[in-house]
């Protein structure tokens, strides 16, 4: 019997997804909180969506990508010096493309099972929240839960 043989597996890895720059910084920490209550890594999936950003031409949307991960490093180095116990890997990826599309791929090549959407969530192709959700859950096969800021 191997080491690895004699640990548990770990549950895998939490998708936290914002995009159409709606992020917000207490909707990432609430997440953040979620995954260490639950020992889990976050993928922090920030979307530049094509309702957004679509305008872009690639050298713009190419400097987009590299401040906006600048910035969410940033978030994540902010998050993980407040005080607490655990702290959570978290990984930091800029996809450009439709929102479902992209959160579908991601779940499929992650392998998650838990998808967190950051509130305010723009609803340029949905008449809900929770229509989108249903969506997102359609998809992907993941339980879809939104992520308000100032919820308890």
């Amino acid at each position: 019997m191997t080491k690895s043989d004699d640990q548990e597996p770990k549950p895998p890895d939490l998708l936290y997804v914002s995009w159409g720059g709606t992020g917000r910084g207490a909707a990432f920490r609430r997440a953040y909180d979620r995954a260490a209550e639950e020992d889990r890594r976050i993928v922090y999936l920030a979307i530049l969506d094509e309702d957004t950003f679509g305008d872009c031409e690639a050298p713009e949307l190419h400097l987009v990508v590299e401040e906006l991960t600048w910035l969410l490093e940033a978030q994540v180095r902010l998050v993980d010096r407040e005080d607490r116990t655990t702290e959570v890997t978290t990984r930091i990826e800029v996809a450009i493309g439709a929102v479902v599309d992209t959160v579908g791929d991601a779940v499929e090549r992650l392998g998650a099972d838990l998808v967190l959407v950051g509130a305010p969530v723009p609803l340029v192709h949905h008449e809900s929240v929770e229509a989108l959700g249903r969506v997102l859950a359609e998809r992907t096969g993941a339980s879809v839960e939104l992520i308000e800021p100032g919820a308890p």
